[in-house]
């Protein structure tokens, strides 16, 4: 039924038995779902960035790189939603790309994003030697370009940038 108290409560239990060490092993995962499912209806952005990111260390210390990965992804995606720094943010996302190669065209349209946010609309349109393919390269090209998740992320940096450079 939604009931989004008690799947704050739920969230919560599942996090507190990852205290016993025999199930310690899938800390990675259970912070995935809990902060990216459940809690971040409830919790400040910025604990879910911090959450997300002790999910990224625990997956990389423990070598699951699958949720890792994504608790990575999805800490970048938060900083920028709740406004970190963007010199900061695009060292994230390089770093980001340069490791994983899943969410790739995800992560670049967010690199251009900050790109465009901190040095203006028109450095898109200048021929760059970046380690990144171009924007209007991967959403004309992009492997996921049909995708859903992929759709919806492009739409709302489209916002951001129509909203913040009123075009």
């Amino acid at each position: 039924d939604g009931n989004l108290v008690d799947a704050c409560r739920l969230g919560r239990l599942a996090l507190k038995l990852l205290e016993n060490e025999m199930l310690s092993v899938h800390k990675s995962g259970v912070i995935l779902i809990v902060y990216g499912g459940i809690l971040w209806a409830s919790e400040p952005m910025q604990s879910i960035v911090q959450a997300h990111q002790l999910g990224r260390k625990t997956g990389q210390q423990r070598g699951d790189r699958l949720y890792g990965g994504y608790n990575w992804h999805v800490s970048i995606i938060t900083s920028f939603i709740v406004g970190q720094e963007l010199n900061l943010l695009r060292r994230n996302v390089q770093g980001f790309v340069s490791v994983e190669k899943g969410f790739t065209d995800i992560m670049i349209l967010l690199y251009w994003q900050v790109v465009a946010l901190s040095e203006g609309l028109h450095t898109l349109n200048e021929e760059r030697h970046e380690e990144f393919a171009c924007e209007t390269d991967i959403l004309a090209n992009g492997k996921h370009k049909n995708a859903p998740d992929f759709i919806l992320v492009v739409k709302i940096l489209m916002l951001i940038r129509k909203y913040l450079f009123n075009q």
